[in-house]
């Protein structure tokens, strides 16, 4: 909340619920006084509906330095020219000096002679980072605490790039945007990986094009140009200082991806958005192929699309969103969302045209109704969401609303099998459900009740200093899973107020519970977790008892030394579970990783990648507050296919577990990329598979 104060400096702020709070002002210089930055004071504890605060505003300092060569020289005025030292203040949780002022971000011009000064700057512990066209910080993780001396920076001049970008018939391209970039989404705040970098160049007339100013990393160069697809993928690994020349960057003529997008009662739909797109959810935290809008006869065309697999989409109207996400009566959830999206798979070549249809009328349609209870009594609030074998949520899935009467009613596009989930049908039922296999004959109409297990686990997360903890996040899954109910039977609930949690509604089996760990936004809380058996009709209550949290640092390699990008880090405790993390903990473009919300105590580390694994790592322990090391090598892995058989070689669907030669089970090390394909076309009820695992002997 911001206010600006009056002529007296008065202020008001209003609309605070009851608590503590902290109170931070600033302004610019006053008149008179040396412009070093915005005056900033500040006011702890102070309670909601105090009078009379009084904030002192203090002069900002300044940090005064050199940038030097990684011999010790100062840097000459051509060396100079373009450069800044930034200064940034270190997380809160991070830092050795805390900032009373909140997060501070400053430049600092770097003179002919290598000197600088960066002012606006308060007590606290900084990074130092420096920005240049052709030199890198030669120490990319040191700090500054200020006060302190003078500050001394080492660069070194960065690595380069040049080459030649070619259109799909051989000739230059001027005016394409080169990239070159370490990694697709791989910074530490939103993967768990390694710091990811990326420059760029617009080729000249010739087509030729530089780029400087590269640390030492594995680096994929993609181009854009506004009249060709984009390029085959073109990696160049590159050490210090390290100068690349003659690579050339050819642009690909695309395909085309041609559609009609169809309604409810089977006409086509004008002014409907059309999203293609390649990895990631929903076109997030991937490649965009490209989007358009359909025209008055419902068609879409989207063109020069670089080859490869994508989803295309239709994106619903924001008066849909509007009627499902405030309905009154009820909670809407995944199933809702899902309701309103087409969605269809497609592979493109390039110079080929796709056609894909948007939910066009089935050939075969199945009404399938039924009930929704909970023992003899019906489920009144929820969804039912169908996914059809092999199609994952997004391309074969229908969704409808349990009503007052508990009833649901949705018409499938052919028969087969599918999994029917249960979603949103009250507390204690986060995540996407209860699972419901079933196989759907040729038939009109086809009923199907759904009565809901009865075992459930409760129980209170306290922390490090045995008080009840409200708002972290507990996490249940199975201990070994087929495709879809890997998904189904995973749960996500926050602790309320008084650390209480419940998971209702659950199956007989084995479960992992988890409370604490790395959330969203990497914050650590000290991961717990407790293996659990419950069988039908049993209540099982926890307690869960949180521990200062400690860090696993390190880097996956090739078995040739170089980095790998891109791979899943898992964390397995002494127990045998493994400490999962909202967001999965995957290398950057350097093949490093971070975790820095484990539980003290033993752990063991394993990577995967789509095509390799490493061996489990020798024991690493984690101290609270502390940093641990792992080095991981990769080797190639082998995909277990596993399939249960009837007496007539029928295929079943089964609960399938492997387990390593230590009795480590492997089915819930899933990779990002295979939790994706969940979502945008895998899930088969009637096999599993497993990997890719390391050479070894498995049960």
């Amino acid at each position: 909340l911001w206010v600006t104060t009056d002529e007296s400096g008065a202020f008001v702020l209003t609309g605070l619920e009851p608590g503590s709070y902290r109170v931070r002002a600033n302004q610019d210089s006053p008149e008179g006084a040396e412009d070093r930055g915005r005056w900033r004071g500040v006011k702890e504890e102070v309670s909601a509906g105090t009078s009379g605060v009084e904030i002192r505003l203090e002069e900002p300092d300044l940090v005064r330095g050199r940038v030097v060569n990684t011999s010790g020289r100062a840097l000459n005025a051509e060396e100079a020219q373009g450069m800044r030292v930034i200064l940034r203040t270190v997380s809160e949780r991070d830092a050795s000096v805390q900032s009373a002022h909140g997060s501070i971000y400053q430049r600092g011009v770097v003179e002919d002679d290598g000197g600088f000064e960066v002012d606006g700057i308060f007590p606290a512990e900084y990074n130092v980072d420096i920005e240049s066209e052709r030199f890198i910080h030669a120490e990319p993780d040191q700090k500054h605490i200020h006060p302190g001396g003078e500050l001394i920076v080492r660069v070194s001049r960065g690595a380069s790039i040049a080459g030649l970008v070619l259109d799909p018939n051989g000739a230059p391209v001027e005016g394409c945007e080169v990239t070159a970039s370490t990694g697709e989404s791989s910074s530490r705040g939103r993967w768990g990986g390694g710091s990811s970098e990326s420059e760029e160049s617009v080729s000249a007339e010739d087509g030729t094009f530089t780029i400087e100013g590269l640390k030492e990393g594995k680096y994929k160069l993609s181009a854009d140009s506004e009249e060709w697809a984009g390029n085959m993928p073109v990696e160049i690994q590159l050490v210090e200082g390290q100068e690349v020349i003659g690579v050339t960057v050819q642009l690909l003529q695309g395909g085309t991806i041609v559609g009609t997008v169809f309604g409810e009662d089977g006409q086509p739909v004008a002014g409907r958005s059309v999203m293609v797109s390649q990895g990631g959810f929903m076109g997030m935290g991937g490649n965009m192929g490209g989007e358009e809008t359909t025209d008055a006869s419902g068609r879409f065309l989207v063109e020069r699309v670089t080859p490869g697999a994508y989803q295309v989409m239709t994106q619903p109207t924001m008066e849909e969103i509007s009627e499902v996400f405030e309905d009154g009566e009820r909670e809407p959830g995944f199933a809702d969302f899902m309701s309103l999206v087409e969605t269809v798979s497609v592979d493109v070549a390039d110079g080929e045209t796709v056609e894909v249809m948007l939910g066009a009328p089935p050939a075969a349609p199945v009404v399938v109704t039924g009930r929704v209870l909970d023992g003899d009594q019906p489920i009144t609030t929820g969804s039912v969401l169908a996914v059809a074998d092999g199609q994952g949520f997004m391309a074969g899935s229908e969704t409808a609303r349990i009503d007052g009467a508990g009833r649901y009613e949705m018409t499938l596009d052919a028969p087969g099998d599918y999994v029917f989930l249960v979603q949103g049908a009250g507390s204690g039922f986060g995540g996407f459900g209860v699972d419901f296999p079933v196989t759907i004959p040729e038939t009109e109409l086809f009923e199907f009740d759904l009565t809901m297990p009865s075992a459930g686990i409760t129980g209170v997360v306290y922390g490090s200093d045995g008080a009840p903890r409200g708002g972290i996040s507990v996490s249940l899954r199975p201990v070994s899973n087929m495709a879809m109910s890997g998904v189904s039977g995973m749960r996500y609930e926050g602790a309320g107020e008084d650390g209480e949690f419940s998971f209702l509604r659950l199956r007989p089996g084995s479960y992992i519970v988890q409370a604490g760990g790395r959330t969203w936004r990497d914050e650590p809380t000290g991961a717990v977790s407790q293996l659990v058996d419950v069988e039908e009709g049993q209540q099982v209550d926890l307690r869960l008892e949180l521990e200062d949290p400690g860090t696993v640092e390190g880097v996956v390699l090739a078995q040739d030394g170089s980095p790998v990008e891109g791979a899943t880090v898992f964390f397995r405790t002494a127990v045998g579970t493994v400490q999962t993390s909202r967001q999965p903990v995957v290398t950057g473009g350097d093949g490093k990783f971070r975790h820095n919300g484990l539980a003290p105590g033993s752990v063991t580390v394993v990577a995967r990648s789509s095509s390799g694994s490493t061996q489990e790592s020798a024991s690493v322990q984690v101290r609270a507050g502390d940093i641990s090391n792992v080095e991981l090598v990769l080797e190639e892995g082998t995909i277990l296919r596993c399939v249960c058989e009837d007496a007539a070689g029928d295929p079943l669907r089964a609960s399938i577990s492997v387990v390593d030669e230590e009795g480590r089970e492997q089915t819930s090390l899933r990779t990002r990329e295979q939790w994706m394909e969940v979502f945008t076309g895998g899930g088969e009820q009637r096999e599993t598979r497993v990997g890719p695992l390391p050479p070894g002997k498995y049960e």
